[in-house]
C-alpha cells in the first residue's frame, strides 16, 4: 500500500493526549457491511405499518442503533 494515498486512522492521533484519543473513537463510527440491509428492512417495515403502530428496533449497545436511525431519517422516513 502506498503510504501517501493512505486515509485510514490519523497518525497524529498517536501523539495526543489520551482524552483526545478517546474522543475521536468516541465519535468514529464504522460502517458495517449490513447497515444498509437493516436500513431497507426498516423503511420497508415503516412504509408497511399500519398508522400509529410502534416499531421497536431492539440490540445490545453499540450495534448500531442509533445510527440506523440516524440514516433512515436522512432517507426520508420517520424513526
Amino acid at each position: 500500500m502506498n503510504k501517501d494515498k493512505y486515509t485510514g486512522f490519523p497518525p497524529e492521533l498517536l501523539k495526543q493526549s489520551n482524552s483526545k484519543r478517546a474522543s475521536y473513537f468516541d465519535s468514529y463510527t464504522v460502517g458495517h457491511p449490513q447497515l444498509k440491509e437493516a436500513s431497507d428492512s426498516l423503511i420497508s417495515t415503516i412504509s408497511d405499518a399500519i398508522p400509529g403502530s410502534l416499531i421497536l428496533v431492539c440490540g445490545p449497545a453499540g450495534v448500531g442503533k442509533t445510527t440506523l436511525c440516524l440514516r433512515t431519517e436522512q432517507r426520508g422516513q420517520v424513526c
